[in-house]
This record gives C-alpha cells, sequence and structure tokens, in this order.
C-alpha cells in the first residue's frame, strides 16, 4: 500500500491526472501552471514538477512551441494491442501478488469491494478510480517495483482513452454512464478475485483477472460501436 502521506507534487500529479481521465482537461488544452496553480490551490513549483511528470508518463505532450499540453487519445487499435500486453504483464503481476500480499492489503481490496456493494448509485469516475486501486494494490504486492509503474502507467492511457469516449458521449444520451446493472459483472469479478486470494490460489487470481481485463476491453469496444453509430 501507498504511504499516508503525499508531497505537493504528487497531489498535483492526482488531481491533474483525474481531470485528463475525467476528460475535464481535453486533448490539446494548454497546461499552463499559472492557471492550474489557481486552480488547484497548489504551488506554480508543484505544479511545473507535476506537469513534467505527465510529460513522462504520455498523458501530456510537450514542445518549444506550444509549451506543455494534454496528449491526444490512443486509437482504438491501438487499445487493442496494449490489452494483449495487459493479460500477460497483469496475469503475471497477480499471480505473485496473490502469493505475497499482506493482511493490510488484502482488507483494503475487501473494502473497495464492500464500497461498491453499498452503493445504490455509482458516479462513473469514482468506480473506474476504485477498480484502478483494486487491481494496483494486488500487482504492487508481487514486489515488482519498476513493472507495476509500467502498469500502472498503460492503465492511465486505457483510463484517458475511456475520457475521450466519454467526453464524447455527452449529449448523445441522458442515460446514466455507469449504474449497478453495468458495473455489477465487474464487481461480481472483484470479489471472485477476492475469495481467490484469500484462498491462496495464485493461478486462478491469475485467470480471474485476465477474464476481467477482457470484460474492460469489451466494454471499451461496445462503446466505440456506439459511438460510431451516433
Amino acid at each position: 500500500m501507498k504511504r499516508e502521506f503525499r508531497t505537493m507534487t504528487e497531489i498535483a500529479v492526482h488531481e491533474l491526472r483525474k481531470a485528463i481521465m475525467r476528460g475535464d482537461l481535453a486533448a490539446g488544452t494548454r497546461l499552463i501552471p499559472a492557471k492550474l496553480e489557481e486552480e488547484l490551490g497548489l504551488s506554480k513549483t508543484a505544479i511545473r514538477e507535476a506537469i513534467r511528470e505527465l510529460v513522462g508518463t504520455g498523458l501530456a505532450d510537450s514542445n518549444t512551441h506550444r509549451g506543455a499540453y494534454v496528449g491526444n487519445p490512443l486509437a482504438l487499435a491501438e487499445i487493442r494491442e496494449i490489452f494483449k500486453f495487459r493479460y500477460e504483464l497483469e496475469g503475471h503481476a497477480a499471480y505473485l501478488g496473490c502469493e505475497m500480499i499482506s493482511d493490510k492489503d488484502l482488507k483494503r481490496m475487501n473494502e473497495l469491494n464492500q464500497t461498491v456493494e453499498k452503493s445504490d448509485d455509482l458516479l462513473p469516475w469514482d468506480s473506474f478510480f476504485s477498480n484502478q486501486e483494486f487491481h494496483m494494490i494486488l500487482y504492487c504486492s508481487s514486489g515488482w517495483q519498476y513493472l507495476t509503474k509500467v502498469i500502472y502507467r498503460i492503465y492511465d492511457q486505457v483510463l484517458a482513452f475511456r475520457g475521450y469516449q466519454y467526453g464524447q458521449l455527452e449529449g448523445l444520451t441522458s442515460t446514466k454512464l455507469v449504474n449497478r446493472s453495468s458495473y455489477q459483472p465487474f464487481h461480481d469479478d472483484h470479489v471472485e478475485i477476492v475469495e481467490a486470494i484469500t484462498n491462496k490460489k495464485p493461478a486462478q487470481t491469475r485467470k480471474l483477472i485476465v477474464s476481467n481485463l477482457k470484460r474492460g476491453l469489451k466494454s471499451i469496444e461496445d462503446m466505440a460501436e456506439y459511438l460510431a453509430k451516433n
């Protein structure tokens, strides 16, 4: 698990990541430290350092003429290829994580499941960020320091693509983007994953994680198909 204390730069990175993934900061939006300093209530130094980190992860780009700006989302074809790597990387990280996870981290995964279970209605990005935390707790338990960072960055790119899709969806439908019926299959997956970890079944944990990821890709593809028709 992460330490509780976070630096101002870490807070700035967190807030900018969320804004990009939610689509609040659309592709091409310039990241102006003075403006973001006022909006986030953080120091300009922290904002500048956060922007540099986002450029390093690929969520933002930078050039001499434009400065830093939110990067363009990946193409659906590339997202599909990324998922092929995710099945291998995250599947193996889940296998190792199941063997090495602490009681504290397993408890947190259970808490995330219980929070979803008790929610009558879910906000889209609350569910996506909760899902990311659930997965990353398990992967970080593997002890893979560098590769878990790679997985985290890949995850961010997928969430940024989701943000792009949901931005396109605005105005096309008034239906809630995330509701109990749409999120329930993912929650059921998570319950099974925690059960497999609790029973120390790493092979089953890996299988369930890959199945859950495939469900996520199907959701992205279904959304792309809907957008193409509308």
